[in-house]
C-alpha cells in the first residue's frame, strides 16, 4: 500500500462530534496555528515585582510630550500610574473629614474610629493625619497612616487595624481623615438574598441581614451588582478617567507619579454619574454615555444617554448658541454597553444594537444612524477598533464591522457561550496582539467570579484563513496551572 500523506485541516472543531470533525483537530494544548501549522503560544512576562491593590479592570498607556512612557491602572480598589519602573498611587480623594474619637480593646488591633457622615463603604482607603494624642497604648504615628475600611459599623463608625495591638482598653484623641472615592465589589454579584453581603451586616428595616433582600438600601448598605470598572482616555498628554456610574477626574502627567487625580470638582460642569466615557477624534469632545438628563444630579442618569463637552474643552457641558456642547438619546436598547473610535467616527454598541456617531459641526455637531440591530456588545471593554474594522462580543455570537455587520464563523461558538458568566459580562476585556494578527477576548467561564479563559480570532490578510484561539487556563491569574488551549481555524 503506498503511503498517503495526511491532509489535518488547521483549527479545532468543538461544534461536531469527534467523528463528525474527521480530518480536523478536536482538541490541543498550549498551541495555536499558524499558517496552518500548530505552533507553541509563548508565556507571560511581568513588567514588574509590585503588585497592585485589587482586580484590574482597565489599562492605559501613553508617552508624554516629553517622550516618557507612562501607563495608568484603575482597579476596583485604586487607580495608579506607572512610569519609567515606579508607580504611584493616584486614587482621587472624595472629602475630608474630622474625626472625634477613636476607640480601643485591650490586645486588639481593631480600632474604632468615629467621624459622622463618612460615607465609608468596605475596602475603602482613608489616610489618617494630625492625631492628638496616643490612645489605648496605640501611638499617634501607629494611628497617623493610610488605612482600609474593615467594616462600616453605621454611617457614623467604622474601624481600621492598627499595627500594633492597643494595650487597654480606651477612647480619645481627635485628628483629620482624607477619604478615597468609594471602592467597589472586584466581581459582579447578585444583589438580592442569600450571600449578597457579608454574614449578619445590617442595613434598614434589617434588609442588610443574612439571607434577606439587599433591595431598596441606599448610601453606606447599598450594593452594587456590577464589578467596578474605569473609563481611561487621554486628553493630550494627560489624562481623563471616570470610574463606572461615577464622575469624571482629570490627572495631569506634568503633576509627577505621587499626584492624585484632580476631584470631580475640577472637572466643574462634568456630568457626576455616568456609565463610561470617551473622548472623540480629531474634533476633541469628551463624550459621557449613561450619563445625566440633568448635570449635577444623579438621580437623572438615563442608561441611554450621551453627553459631550464643548469642543477642545473638558469643564463647559451646558449647550449654549456660541458651543458644540450637547446630547443625544439613543432609542434601541436597554442601555449603552460599549465605545470606540473608527473610521473618523465613534462606534457605540447598546446591549442590543450598533450605532455610528459621527462629527458633522454646527448646529447639531454629531449625527447619529444605526447600524445594525440584534449585534449589541456585552461590556463596556469588549469591543475593540483595528485599522478601522472593528470587532466585538455579542450575546451568542462574535461580530466583526467593516462598512457592513458581519457574524464571525466560530466552531467554538457553542464552547463558550454555552459555559460563560453571564452575570460577569461587564468583565469581558477585549485585547489585540499585533505580532499574530490576533484579538483576544478574556472572560469568566461560567463557574467563575475571575477571568479564567479566552478566545482569540485571528484574521489573516485576504484570501487567507482566519483563526479562533481559546485558553481554559490564564498563566496570569495562576502561573504555576496548565493553560489548555483551544483553536479553530475556518477557511474565508
Amino acid at each position: 500500500m503506498p503511503l498517503t500523506k495526511l491532509q489535518v485541516a488547521p483549527g479545532i472543531d468543538k461544534q461536531n462530534t469527534e467523528y463528525g470533525a474527521e480530518g480536523r483537530w478536536v482538541d490541543s494544548d498550549n498551541v495555536r496555528f499558524r499558517y496552518g501549522q500548530p505552533e507553541k503560544i509563548g508565556g507571560w512576562e511581568k513588567v514588574s515585582s509590585d503588585a497592585l491593590l485589587g482586580a484590574t479592570r482597565a489599562i492605559l498607556t501613553w508617552s508624554s510630550n516629553a517622550g516618557v512612557n507612562y501607563a495608568m491602572y484603575g482597579t476596583n480598589k485604586k487607580l495608579y500610574a506607572y512610569s519609567e519602573g515606579s508607580y504611584g498611587d493616584i486614587t482621587p480623594t472624595r472629602e475630608t473629614g474630622s474625626i472625634t474619637e477613636f476607640g480601643t480593646t485591650n490586645t486588639s488591633k481593631t480600632v474604632t474610629v468615629t467621624d459622622a457622615s463618612h460615607g465609608c463603604l468596605i475596602g475603602d482607603h482613608v489616610t489618617i493625619s494630625s492625631v492628638s494624642a496616643d490612645v489605648g497604648g496605640i501611638t499617634q504615628a501607629n494611628l497617623q497612616n493610610e488605612f482600609e475600611i474593615l467594616t462600616a459599623v453605621d454611617d457614623n463608625t467604622y474601624t481600621i487595624e492598627s499595627p500594633a495591638a492597643a494595650t487597654s482598653t480606651a477612647t480619645g484623641a481627635t485628628a483629620t481623615a482624607t477619604y478615597q472615592i468609594n471602592s467597589g465589589p472586584a466581581t459582579s454579584i447578585y444583589g438580592y438574598g442569600w450571600g449578597a453581603s457579608v454574614w449578619d451586616s445590617t442595613g434598614d428595616s434589617d434588609k442588610g441581614r443574612w439571607g434577606n433582600t439587599r433591595e431598596g438600601l441606599t448610601g453606606a448598605q447599598a450594593v452594587k451588582l456590577v464589578a467596578e470598572n474605569w473609563a481611561l482616555d487621554n486628553w493630550g498628554e494627560d489624562v481623563l478617567a471616570q470610574k463606572f456610574d461615577g464622575g469624571l477626574y482629570y490627572w495631569d502627567t506634568s503633576s509627577g507619579l505621587s499626584s492624585n487625580v484632580a476631584a470631580t470638582t475640577s472637572v466643574s460642569a462634568a456630568p457626576t454619574k455616568s456609565r463610561f466615557m470617551l473622548v472623540s477624534g480629531d474634533d476633541r469632545h469628551v463624550i459621557c454615555f449613561g450619563t445625566e438628563t440633568t448635570i449635577a444630579t444623579t438621580t437623572t442618569q438615563d442608561n441611554m444617554f450621551i453627553r459631550w463637552s464643548d469642543q477642545e474643552e473638558v469643564n463647559t457641558w451646558t449647550p449654549t448658541a456660541t458651543n458644540t456642547a450637547g446630547s443625544q438619546r439613543l432609542t434601541a436598547g436597554n442601555k449603552i454597553n460599549s465605545a470606540v473610535r473608527s473610521r473618523g467616527a465613534i462606534l457605540i454598541w447598546t446591549d442590543t444594537a450598533l450605532y455610528q456617531m459621527q462629527f458633522i459641526g454646527p448646529p447639531f455637531t454629531f449625527g447619529f444612524k444605526q447600524l445594525g440591530d440584534n449585534c449589541g456588545a456585552v461590556g463596556i471593554d469588549a469591543s475593540i477598533d483595528i485599522s478601522g474594522i472593528t470587532y466585538w462580543m455579542g450575546n451568542d455570537s462574535f461580530f466583526t464591522f467593516d462598512g457592513a455587520v458581519k457574524k464571525i464563523p466560530c466552531t467554538v461558538q457553542d464552547y463558550v457561550f454555552d459555559d460563560i458568566n453571564k452575570n460577569a459580562f461587564n468583565e469581558v476585556f477585549c485585547a489585540s496582539n499585533s505580532d499574530f494578527n490576533e484579538v483576544t477576548w478574556f472572560y469568566p467561564s461560567a463557574d467563575s467570579l475571575q477571568i479564567d479563559r479566552h478566545v482569540t480570532f485571528n484574521q489573516m490578510i485576504q484570501h487567507q484563513p482566519f483563526q479562533l484561539f481559546m485558553e481554559t487556563r490564564m498563566a496570569e491569574l495562576l502561573s504555576t496551572h496548565r493553560r489548555k488551549v483551544l483553536t479553530l481555524q475556518d477557511q474565508q
